[in-house]
């Protein structure tokens, strides 16, 4: 006999699954619900997406839902900093000084 969708079923369901796979924590749907969103964040997905997916009001409120911090935000901005004065010197060498890149701070 087919057992219906329920919250509690899928809930049994997932925590049997992770017991089978030697996981001894306990797992809602809620937890699978943030872990993709942390995922698919780390794997390119466009915020704007995942706000709209989780119906939240702003993209803050995703970044926090899903775990990442100012600090890990904060770091994409330094590293591409990092990367513009690295393609910044490349491009100089490369054509000369007359080549540069316009760069605001």
């Amino acid at each position: 006999m087919h057992q219906s969708s329920t919250r509690q079923y899928v809930w049994q369901f997932l925590n049997d699954y992770a017991f089978s796979l030697g996981i001894r924590i306990k797992i809602g749907t809620h937890t699978l619900r943030k872990t993709f969103g942390y995922h698919a964040f780390n794997n390119g997905v466009d915020l704007s997406l995942l706000v709209r997916i989780f119906n939240h009001s702003s993209q803050e409120i995703t970044l926090r839902y899903i775990g990442i911090t100012q600090e890990q935000v904060d770091d994409v901005y330094v590293n591409l900093d990092k990367v513009y004065h690295k393609i910044s010197e490349f491009t100089s060498v490369l054509l000369g000084n007359e080549f540069n890149f316009y760069y605001y701070n």
